[in-house]
């Protein structure tokens, strides 16, 4: 705070990030225990206990502090009865003194428990939002092209993880209130005899209908989140043609239909969100009605004990109302955290439950054969010759390498296609009877009219199709394949990014390559030059320009 009133905050004043929260073994554990452990098991919410198991002691760090605030919160009813009781009494004054460090020493712990917890919780969250995030894009770099082309990874990512998130938040307090609610109502008899009852009977009634609301909530929002799905996919799906669209005259007609999904993805949302309505409802009856009902109860239930010569029960005193009160506050708190937060939470494991069905998609066939390459190649195991340098890259996931040269081995193969017959589906051939061999060192071109499965071919050889018949034969890692799709694949980021991607920057070389490629006249056309962004999939460039740039990445 002493910072931010000084000056304007930067990166450089924030804390770095956890270690434990950042590493890349735990998300790593996370996969494999989704992986080994219940990715093949039959039982339900198979996801939710994956992430329970793998990161069990994040998920217990809160609980701790939590107990710690709970029973601070408990000792303020204790507090306030005594001051009432020093109040009316005789006591010397240095018990009133003593009293007012007692609640300024507890309300200052609540405060500093009550930061650890969250804290922890927050703490928790960010981790399991990584490991989701980082096992949705795992599991879509295992799946074939026509289910990576709907757009689901990416609403997953944002739109669902982002959901069970705000679920998730309130789960330890949901967990906690089970047991404080008890704990509440015990000390509430002791207060107000069998008026007690009043706060259960509108908790059951409230718990009751949220939870039969819970149930209509989930399928609601399944219907809803796949109506957004639909929306984003179309819209992203148009942004990346937008060159196309303007030029054919579609932008009106877009329009409309974008605006229609947007429609029918609203609709889909009022129904949700009108359960979301009903459940904060019966969260303010059970909150202020359970007051009321349970004062008149008492004072009902003490005028027909008075009437029958019963003087057992107090009267509503000073100290039993403002006792009872705070004992109530605390109870109805967790009441209502627990009715809200009762749909929130069947909102988020159906989230969850999406990404299950993600994450059990059925992956890709690899069809193709590999085979070792010592005696056709020289024997670098990336089969292009023993000068290759690797490079260093911030990102431990991809290791890349220069490669410098060819080897030439004799006109031995690298890849070997022999009697193939491939397609996209299992009743679908593109390629019939296809053969044909990939030399070392030499350059092959397919060549056809449109439409004959050169890009079929092409896709086969990375094992993206499905193989009816034949084989493909790699003579080296599957990994050693360098391929520049038809359609150019751009960052939005600046042009340089792009070019440099996750290299160290060389500046000489750097001109030398834009140099080369003709690039230096397109980017005076640009009054950032190369620090110009390309946009999103490089809308701002032309075709050229952009297969330039993705050529040299």
């Amino acid at each position: 705070m002493i910072v931010r009133y000084s000056k304007i905050l930067g990166f450089s004043d924030l804390w770095h990030l956890d270690d434990r929260i950042d590493a890349p073994d735990v998300k790593d554990h996370f996969y494999q225990t989704w992986l080994q452990r219940y990715s093949h098991s039959k039982r339900k919410y198979k996801l939710a206990r994956s992430s329970f198991r793998a990161l069990v002691w994040l998920f217990l760090s809160p609980v701790i502090p939590n107990i710690l605030f709970v029973g601070l919160n408990f000792s303020q009813p204790f507090l306030i009865s005594r001051m009432i009781t020093f109040v009316r009494s005789d006591d010397p004054t240095e018990v009133g003194y003593l009293l007012l460090l007692a609640f300024a020493v507890v309300y200052i712990l609540i405060g500093v428990f009550g930061a650890i917890y969250w804290h922890e919780v927050d703490r928790w969250l960010t981790v399991l939002r990584g490991c989701l995030v980082s096992a949705i894009y795992r599991k879509t770099l295992t799946l074939d092209l026509r289910q990576t082309s709907t757009g689901a990874s990416v609403a997953l990512m944002s739109t669902d993880v982002e959901k069970a998130m705000l679920g998730f938040k309130w789960l330890h307090e949901a967990v906690s209130s089970f047991a404080i609610i008890p704990i509440a109502l015990v000390l509430l008899y002791f207060q107000v005899g069998l008026a007690f009852l009043a706060p259960l009977f509108i908790l059951g009634l409230c718990t009751y209908l949220a939870s039969y609301m819970s149930t209509i909530v989930v399928k609601r929002q399944k219907i809803w989140l796949q109506e957004t799905q639909k929306r984003v996919h179309f819209t992203s799906s148009v942004i990346a043609s937008m060159r196309g669209v303007k030029m054919m005259g579609l932008v009106p007609l877009i329009t409309k239909k974008i605006e229609n999904l947007r429609h029918v993805e609203n609709m889909a949302g009022l129904k949700w969100r009108l359960n979301i309505v009903v459940g904060v409802a019966l969260s303010s009856l059970g909150s202020e009605g359970s007051k009321w009902f349970t004062f008149i109860l008492y004072a009902i239930i003490f005028y027909v004990k008075r009437s029958k010569g019963d003087n057992s029960q107090e009267g509503l005193n000073v100290n039993v109302l403002f006792t009872s009160l705070a004992i109530l506050n605390i109870t109805l708190q967790k009441l209502q955290i627990v009715i809200q937060i009762i749909p929130g939470l069947m909102n988020s494991f159906g989230c969850l439950m999406r990404i299950e069905e993600f994450l059990m998609a059925e992956t890709k066939s690899d069809n193709r054969l590999q085979r070792e390459i010592r005696s056709r190649v020289s024997s670098n195991s990336n089969g292009f010759g023993d000068e290759s340098e690797g490079l260093k890259s911030d990102d431990q996931d991809i290791p890349m390498q220069r490669i410098r040269r060819l080897s030439r081995d004799g006109g031995k193969p690298l890849i070997e296609v022999t009697q193939l017959t491939a397609g996209w589906s299992q009743d679908e051939k593109i390629l019939n009877d296809v053969s044909l061999d990939i030399i070392s060192g030499e350059m092959t071109i397919i060549v056809g009219p449109v439409g004959c499965g050169k890009s079929t071919l092409l896709q086969s050889l990375l094992g993206e199709t499905t193989v009816h018949e034949g084989f493909v034969n790699i003579h080296g890692p599957f990994d050693s394949i360098a391929y520049c799709a038809q359609t150019p694949w751009l960052v939005n980021k600046s042009i340089r990014d792009n070019i440099v991607g996750m290299s160290l920057f060389d500046v000489d070389w750097y001109k030398e390559v834009v140099r080369c490629c003709a690039l230096l006249e397109d980017l005076k056309l640009y009054d950032k030059g190369d620090k110009t962004l390309v946009g999103s999939k490089g809308v701002t460039l032309s075709g050229g320009q952009k297969q330039r740039i993705v050529s040299l990445f």
